[in-house]
C-alpha cells in the first residue's frame, strides 16, 4: 500500500478501521518524513504514543490543526505572527467604543458584546469574506431606509473599521494569516514539497480547514489521507455527509470501509453500532450496556462512581475506563469526590477563569486595590498570596472585627505589622509612565506572585499555578505588543483587569495510564477505550438546547443567503451523530446515566437518545436499570469502606460516645482553679449552661467579624449615658434628669453623640440608621426619667472593680467563697437615706422582672447590690433592669417597697426589707456553688436552658438521647 499523490479519503461507519488504514500508510511514508494531524492536543499525545509502541519512533511527527497551519505559513513565507484572542477583542472593543452606534449601542455597553462580535469577524474571514463583500451582501438583505438597513450598515462598519485598524497596525489575526498561507502556498506551491499529509480523527472541518486540505491536495499536489465518517443510508451519519461529499469529486481515491464486527469484545455494541437510530428489530442484550438512573446530579454520579469501582474488581484497568459530559456538568464535579471516596485514581482537564483562580483573583485584587478604587478586601486577596496563612488571617481578622473597608485604613495597618505593600506604589507609578510600562509592571507582579508560594515551601510547586501564570503571561505579552504599535490600544488598568479577568485557564487531563479519564465529549471521538459512560443524558444537554447565533439569525442567515449568496450558515447540529460516534469508541462496557431532578428540585427530562438505546435492545434494558434516590445513604451491595462505616454508623445508636464529661486534663485544671474572680455574667452564663460556658468563655475563639450590632450599640448606649450623667453632674452640681435639667441632659447627650466614637457597623447606611435609632432611643429615655418621680439620684457611672484597669479592688463575697469583678452600669444613692439602686442598661428588648429571675438564671443585680455595700458603704435597697428602647421603659427588677414608692415602677418587682435580703443571699449561693463547679471543671449538659431552642452547640455537648 503506498502514498497516492493528492487527495485520498478513508470513509466508513465508526470503528471501521479508518484509524488502522490512516496508521499503516503513515507508517509506510515515515521516509518522507508526513505529518499526522488530530483533532486535540490530548490527542497528539495519545497518537505519538501509539505510534512509537508500534515501532515507529524516529521521523514521526504528530500536530492538531492549528500545528498544520502554522506549517504551510511557514513553509509559504509568511513570517509574520497572528494577533491573540485577547489583542483581537482589545482592538474590536476600541472600534465599538468610536463608531457612533444607534441599534447596536444598548448591546455594546454589555460585557460580551466584543467578545461575541470578534468572534463573528473571525467567522467572516473564514469564510474569506471581505469587508466590502459583506456590506454588499447586507444591502442586498436589509431594504433601503429600514430599521433593518440601519443594523446592516452598523455592523458591516465595525467589520471595516476592525479589518482597517488591523491594516494600521500592520497586523493579521489568526484566519487571515491561515489564509494569506494558503493563498501564498497556491503561488509557490514548490515550497511544500512532498511532504505527505494524514487527517484523522475529524467528522467535520470547519471553513479554514477544509481550504487547507483542498489547497494541499488540490493546488499543491501534496498527498493528502484524510479520515471521515460516512456511510449511505445511515441516519446518524448523515449529519457528517458535507465535508465528505465536499471533498469527494477531487478525491484521487476513495477508500469505503464496512464496519467490523471483531473490533468489539461484546457483540452487543457491535449491534448498537449497526441498528441505533435505525429501524431494527430488538436484541437482548448482556451486561455490555446498563442505564443508570440518579435522583439527581449526586445521586447519578454515586452509581456512576460504584459501577466503575465494579468494573476494576472485574480486572478492568482505570486506563481503560472513561467518563464523557457534554458542557458544563455538575455531575463531573460531584464524581470526583465519589471517586476520591471510594479510592479510585481518575484525570480530568480543569478549565476556569483567570478571576476565579488563586493566583489570577490576586493579580486581580491588587489591581483593583492599586489603581481601581478597591479597599481592604482586596488588599487582603492579595496579601493572601505572597505572605504566610496565619499572618494573613490576623490582619483579616483585625481587619474584620474592626469593620474597616478603606484601602488608606488597611495599608496602614500591614505597614504597622512590618508590612510594606510597596508593590501598590509601583503599579502607581508605572500607571503613570506611557505604555506599555503598567503590562509590563503588571506581569512582573505576576511572577512575582507564582513564585512567592513554592519560594516559602518548593512542595507547593503546582502544575495548576503554572498553567495560570502561562495564560497570564500571554495574555499580557498580547496586550504590550499592541500597547507597542498604538499606545491608545493599551486601555488603561480597567482594560487590563478586563482582559484578564475572562481569560480561560485550562490544564489537560494527566497522560497517567492508570487512572479513569473524565472528558468532554467531544475529546473522545478520535480515542477508544474499555469502558465508557455517557453522563447527563437530559434534554437540553445531550443532546443541547437550539441555540442563535450572535449577530444574525439562523433565519436572517438564510434570508442573507438568497439575496445575496454569501454562505454564513454554520455547521448543522450533529448532537445525534457525536452521540453515535460515542456509542462506538467502547469495545467491552457502555454505561448510559441521567438524573430525575437537579440541585433546585426542579424535574429534568431524560434524553431521548436512551429510548434510542432502548429501541435497539428492548424495554428490559430500562427495566433493569439500577436507579438510586436523591439524598440516599445505603447500598444493597459493595459500598465502598469509608460509605460503608458511615451506613454502620448510621444504622446503630444515633451517638455511640457518651455525652461531654467532666474536664480531667490537668493543666486546663490547674488553670481553672487559678482563676481569682468570677464575673456575674460569666456565673450567669454557667449557671444556664456550662456547654456553652465552655464554647463561649473557655475556648475563647478569636472572632473574626465585627461585634454584632446589638453589642456595640449596647457599648455606644453605656458611653453616652455614662457622659450625659456626669455632664450635667459637672454643669448642675446633681446628676438626678428633672424637668428642669432636662434641657441640659439633652445638650450633653447631642455633645457625647456627636463626639468621635468608634462604628457601629462596617456599613455606612446601617451607620447612619442606627446612630439616628440610637439619638432617638436615649433621648426618649431622658425624658422619661425627667417624668419618673425619684430620691434616689445618680452617683457613679459605669464602675468597675476587680477588673485589670479598675481602680476598685475586686470583692470577696460569701465568707471568701466567691470573689467578683465586674462593672456596675449607674448606682444611684438617696442622700437622705443612704440606700441604693443598681442599674443595669438593656438595649434588648427583654429585661428580667423580678418573677423571672430564677427561671432566666439572673444572678448580675443581687451580686451588684452586695458589691455596692462592700465597695462604697451603701444599704442595696434594689437592682433593676433599665431598658432603653422598649416601648415600657420602666425599670424592671427587685426592689424594697418602702423605697421610691411614688417612682414609675411595676408593684411586682417590689419586696419586704427581709424578702429582698432572702433573695440575694439565695442567687449569692447560686453563685458560688456555680463558681465551685466551673473551679472543677465539671460540664454538665442543660439543654433546656442552653438557648432558647435548646442545646446551641450539640457536635460538642452530644447531649441528645443515644
Amino acid at each position: 500500500m503506498g502514498v497516492s499523490m493528492g487527495l485520498t479519503i478513508i470513509t466508513g461507519p465508526a470503528n471501521a478501521a479508518k484509524a488502522q488504514q490512516i496508521l499503516e500508510r503513515y507508517r509506510l511514508a515515515l521516509a518522507r518524513e508526513p505529518i499526522l494531524v488530530v483533532p486535540r492536543a490530548a490527542d497528539v499525545d495519545h497518537y505519538s504514543r501509539e505510534l512509537a509502541g508500534a515501532g515507529a519512533v524516529l521521523g514521526i511527527r504528530v500536530e492538531a490543526f492549528g500545528g498544520l497551519l502554522r506549517e504551510i505559513s511557514s513553509r509559504a513565507g509568511i513570517a509574520a505572527a497572528a494577533i491573540g484572542p485577547t489583542a483581537r477583542e482589545r482592538i474590536v472593543a476600541s472600534v465599538v467604543a468610536r463608531a457612533g452606534l444607534d441599534v447596536l449601542a444598548a448591546a455594546s455597553q454589555s460585557p460580551g458584546f466584543a467578545g461575541s462580535l470578534a468572534g463573528f469577524f473571525a467567522e467572516l474571514e473564514a469564510r474569506r469574506a471581505a469587508p466590502a463583500r459583506f456590506t454588499v451582501a447586507l444591502r442586498a438583505w436589509a431594504p433601503a431606509g429600514s430599521r433593518r438597513a440601519t443594523y446592516a450598515e452598523e455592523l458591516a462598519g465595525l467589520y471595516s473599521s476592525y479589518r482597517a485598524a488591523l491594516e494600521r497596525l500592520g497586523r493579521l489575526d489568526q484566519e487571515l494569516l491561515a489564509a494569506a498561507a494558503l493563498d501564498a502556498l497556491r503561488l509557490a506551491p514548490e515550497r511544500w514539497g512532498r511532504t505527505p499529509v494524514f487527517i484523522y480523527g475529524f467528522d467535520d472541518l470547519d471553513p479554514l480547514q477544509l481550504d487547507a486540505v483542498e489547497t494541499l491536495a488540490n493546488h499543491v499536489g501534496a498527498p493528502v489521507t484524510i479520515s471521515l465518517p460516512g456511510e449511505g443510508g445511515r441516519l446518524a451519519l448523515s449529519e457528517r455527509a458535507a465535508t465528505l461529499e465536499t471533498l469527494r469529486p477531487a478525491a484521487e481515491e476513495v477508500v469505503e470501509l464496512e464496519a467490523a464486527e471483531d473490533f468489539y469484545e461484546a457483540p452487543e455494541l457491535h449491534q448498537l453500532e449497526r441498528a441505533l437510530f435505525e429501524d431494527a428489530t430488538p436484541v437482548p442484550c448482556g451486561d455490555a450496556v446498563e442505564l443508570l438512573e440518579g435522583g439527581d446530579e449526586r445521586a447519578e454520579a454515586e452509581l456512576i462512581g460504584r459501577d466503575i469501582e465494579l468494573l476494576l474488581r472485574a480486572g478492568c484497568a482505570a486506563g481503560d475506563v472513561a467518563v464523557v459530559t457534554r458542557g458544563t456538568s455538575a455531575v463531573a464535579a460531584a464524581l470526583a469526590q465519589v471517586l476520591d471516596s471510594r479510592a479510585i485514581p481518575y484525570t480530568a482537564a480543569r478549565r476556569e477563569r483567570f478571576a476565579d483562580t488563586a493566583l489570577g483573583g490576586a493579580l486581580l485584587a491588587l489591581l483593583r486595590a492599586a489603581l481601581l478604587g478597591g479597599g481592604a478586601a482586596d488588599l487582603v486577596r492579595w496579601l493572601r498570596a505572597v505572605a504566610r496563612p496565619d499572618f494573613a488571617d490576623r490582619v483579616e481578622a483585625q481587619l474584620l472585627r474592626e469593620g474597616t473597608s478603606g484601602l488608606a485604613e488597611a495599608r496602614a495597618l500591614l505597614e504597622a505589622q512590618g508590612f510594606a505593600p510597596d508593590v501598590l506604589d509601583r503599579l502607581a507609578e508605572a500607571a503613570r509612565r506611557p505604555p506599555p510600562a503598567l503590562i509590563e509592571r503588571v506581569e512582573r507582579e505576576a511572577d512575582a506572585l507564582f513564585e512567592a508560594p513554592w519560594r516559602r515551601d518548593a512542595a507547593l510547586l503546582d502544575p495548576w499555578d503554572a498553567a495560570v501564570l502561562r495564560t497570564c503571561r500571554r495574555t499580557l505579552r498580547e496586550l504590550r505588543d499592541l500597547a507597542r504599535a498604538d499606545a491608545r490600544l493599551e486601555g488603561g488598568p480597567a482594560a487590563i483587569a478586563a482582559a484578564l479577568e475572562t481569560t480561560i485557564v485550562e490544564l489537560a487531563p494527566s497522560t497517567d495510564a492508570q487512572a479513569v479519564l473524565i472528558c468532554d465529549a467531544l475529546a473522545l471521538r478520535a480515542r477508544r477505550v474499555r469502558a465508557l459512560y455517557i453522563t447527563g443524558l437530559q434534554e437540553g444537554e445531550f443532546p443541547g438546547a437550539d441555540s442563535e447565533q450572535p449577530f444574525l439569525s439562523s433565519g436572517e442567515r438564510d434570508e442573507l443567503a438568497r439575496a445575496s449568496g454569501l454562505l454564513l450558515t454554520g455547521a448543522p447540529a450533529a448532537e445525534r451523530y457525536l452521540f453515535y460516534a460515542l456509542c462506538s469508541r467502547p469495545t467491552r462496557w457502555l454505561r448510559l446515566s441521567w438524573h430525575g431532578a437537579g440541585d433546585d428540585g426542579e424535574p429534568s427530562v431524560r434524553s431521548l437518545f436512551v429510548d434510542e438505546v432502548i429501541d435497539v435492545f428492548g424495554t428490559a434494558l430500562f427495566e433493569r436499570r439500577e436507579q438510586r434516590a436523591a439524598g440516599a445513604i445505603a447500598w444493597t451491595t459493595d459500598a465502598p469502606p469509608a460509605l460503608a462505616r458511615l451506613q454502620d454508623a448510621l444504622s446503630g445508636p444515633r451517638l455511640r460516645d457518651g455525652v461531654i464529661a467532666p474536664l480531667a486534663d490537668a493543666s486546663l485544671m490547674s488553670r481553672l482553679r487559678e482563676r481569682a474572680s468570677f464575673s456575674p455574667s460569666a456565673l450567669e452564663s454557667w449557671t444556664a449552661c456550662p456547654v456553652a460556658w465552655f464554647v463561649e468563655r473557655g475556648l475563647r475563639a478569636e472572632k473574626l467579624a465585627p461585634d454584632e450590632i446589638w453589642t456595640a450599640r449596647g457599648s455606644a448606649a453605656h458611653e453616652a449615658l455614662r457622659r450625659v450623667f456626669a455632664g450635667l453632674q459637672d454643669r448642675t452640681g446633681s446628676a438626678a434628669i428633672t424637668h428642669a435639667s432636662l434641657p441640659v441632659a439633652l445638650e450633653e447627650l447631642d455633645a457625647a453623640l456627636d463626639a468621635p466614637a468608634p462604628a457601629l457597623s462596617p456599613s455606612e447606611t446601617v451607620e447612619r440608621a442606627e446612630r439616628w435609632r440610637l439619638r432617638s432611643d436615649l433621648r426618649r429615655y431622658l425624658e422619661h426619667a425627667a417624668r419618673s418621680a425619684s430620691t434616689h439620684e445618680p452617683q457613679r457611672f459605669e464602675t468597675s472593680f476587680g477588673l485589670e484597669h479598675s481602680e476598685q479592688p475586686a470583692v470577696l463575697l460569701a465568707d471568701g467563697r466567691l470573689e467578683l469583678a465586674g462593672q456596675i452600669d449607674r448606682l444611684d444613692v438617696d442622700p437622705q437615706t443612704g440606700t441604693a439602686l443598681v442599674y443595669d442598661y438593656k438595649t434588648s428588648a427583654r429585661v428580667s422582672p423580678l418573677a423571672r429571675w430564677v427561671e432566666d438564671g439572673r444572678l448580675q443585680p443581687a451580686l451588684y447590690m452586695l458589691a455596692a455595700e462592700r465597695l462604697f458603704g451603701v444599704e442595696a435597697a434594689g437592682g433593676l433592669y433599665q431598658p432603653l428602647r422598649n416601648s415600657d421603659l420602666r425599670a424592671r427588677g427587685a426592689i424594697r417597697d418602702d423605697v421610691d414608692t411614688a417612682a414609675a415602677l411595676v408593684s411586682n418587682d417590689r419586696l419586704t426589707a427581709e424578702g429582698l435580703r432572702s433573695l440575694i443571699a439565695e442567687r449569692l449561693e447560686t453563685a458560688v456553688v456555680a463558681a465551685a463547679q466551673m473551679a472543677e471543671g465539671k460540664f454538665e449538659p442543660r439543654p433546656a436552658t442552653c438557648g432558647s431552642s435548646g442545646c446551641r452547640y450539640p457536635e460538642i455537648c452530644r447531649s441528645e438521647a443515644r
